[in-house]
C-alpha cells in the first residue's frame, strides 16, 4: 500500500509541475459572406406558331425557330398570310457576369377554343442555347418549339395555359 501512495503522490507533482507550462494555441477567424442578386425571368411575347395548313391525308410538323423562322414538315403547309409569329421572348435578370441555365417543359398541350381538340408543342429551343450568360446583368431569351398537327386537325383557335420556363444560376 506504500507503494501505491508513493506512485500517486510521484503523479500528482508530476501534473502539477507540467500544469503550468503546456499551454492552448489559439488564433482567429472572421466570417464572411456575399449575397448576389436573385435571378429573375419576365416575359415580354408569348410564343406564336402564326397560321398553318394540314392537308387531309396525314399531318406533320411545324418549327418555329427561337429567331422567329418557321419550317413545315409532312402534311403541314404553310399560308401566304402567316398571323402574328413570335418565338417566346424573355429578359433575365440578375448579378452581372454570372451564367445561368434555362429550363423548359418537355411538351405542352394546345387545346381548341371551339372544339376541344389538341396539339402538342415540344421540342423546346432557346437563344442563348441552354446557358446564358448575364452581361451588364441582363440577358435576352428567345424560345422556340416544334408544333405536332394531325392530320384532318379541326380549324379553330388553339392555345395553352401558361407554361413554366425557369432559369437559375449555374
Amino acid at each position: 500500500m506504500n507503494y501505491v501512495l508513493r506512485i500517486m503522490a510521484i503523479s500528482i507533482l508530476i501534473l502539477i509541475a507540467f500544469h503550468g507550462k503546456s499551454q492552448p494555441a489559439t488564433s482567429f477567424a472572421n466570417a464572411s459572406a456575399a449575397i448576389v442578386t436573385p435571378v429573375t425571368i419576365s416575359k415580354n411575347e408569348d410564343i406564336n406558331f402564326g397560321i398553318v395548313g394540314v392537308r387531309s391525308s396525314y399531318g406533320g410538323s411545324l418549327v418555329l425557330s427561337p429567331e422567329g423562322n418557321r419550317y413545315a414538315s409532312s402534311g403541314v403547309v404553310l399560308q401566304p398570310n402567316t398571323g402574328n409569329v413570335t418565338a417566346a421572348d424573355f429578359t433575365v435578370m440578375g448579378s452581372n457576369a454570372y451564367t445561368y441555365t434555362i429550363g423548359f417543359p418537355a411538351s405542352v398541350v394546345l387545346s381548341s377554343v371551339n372544339s376541344g381538340e389538341t396539339m402538342l408543342a415540344c421540342g423546346f429551343t432557346s437563344i442563348p442555347a441552354i446557358t446564358g450568360l448575364l452581361t451588364g446583368g441582363m440577358q435576352r431569351v428567345k424560345i422556340g418549339a416544334t408544333l405536332s398537327v394531325s392530320a384532318l386537325q379541326k380549324p379553330g383557335l388553339y392555345s395553352t395555359a401558361d407554361f413554366e420556363v425557369m432559369v437559375y444560376y449555374n
